[in-house]
């Protein structure tokens, strides 16, 4: 047998892709049920084509259209073969019930003779066939067979296509930070390029660049209380959302930080301009988020680099000149064109105080603590500014 390689999602409460082996030829089989008051007709359905060569798989049999309805639910076939002339219940008033339990169930008529009556109603149910008894061969079964398969397997796909959409739009965020998380740690694989492009990130074109924005907590804190950051913060990861759309190639990932990344895939060029793509898009989000939020954003971008396996060495570069600018008031600085001071970490015992008075206000979720700590630290950069003026 011929192999082939599929995808199949994992429980999504997992954020994972499994990639498992499935086997052309091993499908399931169709489950299908005979319906007719003749017994002996039954007898000889079972007997006339070898049915599961053709993939299919006789779970049950009745003898009216009560006892089928009953079958059906019990046993669930996916295609079902019955007589009209039926007592009680008729083949086109059972066909009418099961289509109200399961409208995906392939239906084939027998009739003891051809009725203009019957035939139109089973074009009305869109039955697979209509088979008259006298005229009924192996071969004809066998197409009539073979055709209800074909559609059920059509049906069968869409389905599974839809269902597999439906699952991807529902856990997109979380399928997001999944791939996202890959690409940082330096997997560049075709599984997770896979599901990236799944995601809607194809990055089929040679250069990247990146881009990091966050929220400006003196704006922030001036309005909202520390509880609410986290809705802060995804409403501002749905603007991004939106304003991304609008630029050509450029995708936006969250983290369970505060940072949002942004992802440029481009294709060099004298018409397109990164640089200033970014520039834009960083100007649509301030105006965004002080119109809606009522709060500042921050925002870098690195420099234009060519391979999707250097986006998680071209990120630690931006974080560490996104640092850097932790003094600075700019809204929007680009690495290719500010050359960055040199990183600072704090060692003085003045910094360190600092430092762990932030570190105690958040803990305690002190509001009124933050606001004055942040004061402060503006109060002695704008006097060491003064100095070194002077």
């Amino acid at each position: 047998m011929e192999a082939e390689w599929i995808w199949m999602s994992a429980p999504m409460n997992t954020t994972a892709f499994r990639l498992f082996l499935r086997w052309k030829g091993a499908q399931t089989m169709m489950r299908a049920m005979l319906v007719d008051d003749d017994v002996p007709m039954i007898k000889y359905l079972r007997t006339l084509i070898p049915w599961e060569q053709y993939g299919v798989k006789i779970v049950a049999s009745a003898q009216s259209g009560v006892k089928a309805l009953q079958l059906f639910r019990e046993t669930r076939p996916q295609l079902v073969i019955t007589d009209i002339g039926m007592p009680k219940m008729d083949g086109i008033e059972l066909a009418n019930h099961l289509r109200s339990i399961d409208g995906d169930v392939r239906i084939i008529f027998l009739t003891c003779h051809e009725d203009f009556h019957y035939a139109r109603k089973a074009v009305q149910l869109n039955a697979d066939d209509y088979l008259i008894k006298d005229e009924l061969t192996a071969e004809a079964l066998a197409r009539s067979e073979e055709k209800a398969v074909k559609t059920a397997g059509q049906v069968q796909k869409g389905s599974d296509q839809t269902n597999y959409r439906e699952e991807i739009d529902r856990n997109r965020d979380l399928l997001k930070r999944s791939f996202w998380k890959q690409i940082v740690s330096g997997d560049c694989s075709q599984v997770a390029l896979g599901l990236g492009q799944r995601l809607g990130s194809d990055w089929s074109l040679p250069y990247f660049m990146l881009g990091m924005l966050h929220l400006d907590y003196a704006s922030f804190i001036r309005r909202y209380g520390c509880k609410d950051q986290p809705l802060i913060q995804y409403a501002l990861y749905n603007i991004a959302k939106e304003q991304a759309s609008l630029h050509q190639d450029l995708t936006v990932f969250a983290e369970d930080g505060p940072n949002l990344y942004f992802v440029m895939n481009y294709q060099r060029n004298l018409a397109f301009n990164p640089h200033e793509a970014f520039r834009q898009f960083a100007t649509d989000m301030r105006v965004k988020a002080l119109e809606y939020l009522s709060v500042e954003t921050c925002f870098v971008s690195g420099s234009g680099f060519w391979g999707i396996d250097r986006i998680a060495k071209e990120l630690g570069e931006l974080k560490q000149f996104n640092m850097s600018l932790f003094y600075e008031e700019a809204v929007c600085c680009s690495m290719s064109y500010i050359e960055p001071p040199v990183f600072y970490i704090a060692q003085d015992s003045k910094d360190m105080r600092y430092k762990e008075a932030l570190l105690q206000a958040c803990r305690e979720k002190s509001e009124e603590g933050l606001s004055r700590i942040i004061e402060e630290m503006g109060r002695g950069v704008a006097a060491d500014r003064s100095f070194r003026q002077a």
